[in-house]
């Protein structure tokens, strides 16, 4: 299961920064705040524990609901996360 650090995401991308001056939710990306295209987000899987993932991935309870990412911070998680083969 690949996996990376929502957190960490969020900084490199100025998630807070953008978030203070336009605060939307709507169809935003998970990971930088910005409103997303629908025909190029992705989608992902958030977890409890503070990681995202695959959509794929079955986290059981720990998963929050999967959202969308655009298309460049999907790229940035992809780079980003690591295999982590403990389930």
């Amino acid at each position: 299961m690949k996996k990376a650090e929502l957190e960490t995401l969020r900084e490199a991308a100025g998630y807070w920064t953008y978030m203070e001056t336009h605060n939307e939710h709507v169809e935003s990306c998970l990971i930088c705040g910005r409103p997303t295209k629908p025909h190029t987000q992705k989608i992902i899987q958030m977890s409890i524990s503070g990681f995202i993932t695959d959509v794929d991935v079955e986290l059981g309870d720990d998963s929050q609901g999967c959202f969308p990412v655009g298309k460049t911070c999907y790229k940035n998680y992809l780079k980003a996360a690591k295999e982590d083969n403990q389930e």
